[in-house]
């Protein structure tokens, strides 16, 4: 018998734990500073990546972070990850915490 995880056709809504530590062993919350990127690892059963701050985060896919999403500090972000391998932080114009949270499946 094949088991059908909704999660797989589309109707699963988030994860049923949490994990406040990433794929390599990586701890929230992560200090960050303006001159080094920080790669949070997605575990394999992650689906939603729930990050805040201290101070203004830049959050991106690309390791450069020639492009990044701009997470105001103390503002809160859900990211779908599913399929993503790595989130790339670091600070904006500051030093400071990064919280990050999975909800996992």
């Amino acid at each position: 018998m094949t088991v059908v995880r909704p999660y797989n056709i589309g109707y699963w809504e988030g994860g049923n734990k949490i994990s406040t530590k990433d794929a390599s062993d990586l701890t929230s919350p992560v200090l960050v500073d303006t001159l080094t990127i920080k790669s949070i690892k997605v575990p394999q059963n992650a689906v939603v990546l729930i990050l805040s701050g201290t101070t203004d985060l830049r959050i991106s896919e690309d390791s450069n972070m020639t492009s990044y999403f701009l997470l105001p500090s103390g503002a809160t972000l859900m990211i779908g990850v599913a399929t993503q391998d790595v989130i790339y932080v670091k600070g904006d114009s500051g030093s400071g915490a990064c919280y990050f949270m999975f909800e996992l499946i």
